[in-house]
């Protein structure tokens, strides 16, 4: 199973971190596109689940 750890820093999404600095314009590992959902989970989600949101399906998930 995955696992998540928490690190306390700042999520982020199409950005490249450099010595604490962020900057999408630094080097070339930023995300270079449109990014259209975002979802975060606390737990692995199952191959099941990934297929069911890939063809657009709603889920339910408990809350734990």
């Amino acid at each position: 199973p995955a696992s998540i750890t928490n690190s306390g820093g700042t999520l982020l999404i199409g950005e490249h971190t450099s010595g604490g600095a962020t900057s999408p314009a630094d080097g070339d590992f930023h995300f270079k596109g449109v990014i259209d959902e975002v979802r975060i989970y606390k737990r692995a989600l199952s191959e099941g689940e990934i297929k069911a949101l890939y063809k657009g399906a709603v889920i339910k998930l408990r809350s734990s």
